[in-house]
């Protein structure tokens, strides 16, 4: 049998659900605002390469 304090009791819950899935989804944005850009570690973001041997070589790729 329903009855207003069950409903409000229901109600409230799935209030505090979404409250908190909001609070955690602003959290994970701050989160990944703080961490910023990250490049990717890969070939074709090498910036340097150093020789040492036979002959000390250091060349910029960026240029």
């Amino acid at each position: 049998e329903r009855s207003q304090h069950s409903n409000r009791a229901t109600a409230m819950k799935v209030l505090q659900a979404k409250l908190f899935e909001l609070k955690q989804m602003e959290q994970e944005d701050n989160a990944q605002k703080l961490k910023g850009e990250y490049k990717e570690i890969a070939w074709g973001s090498q910036i340097r390469t150093y020789t040492l041997n036979p002959f000390t070589l250091v060349k910029d790729h960026r240029t």
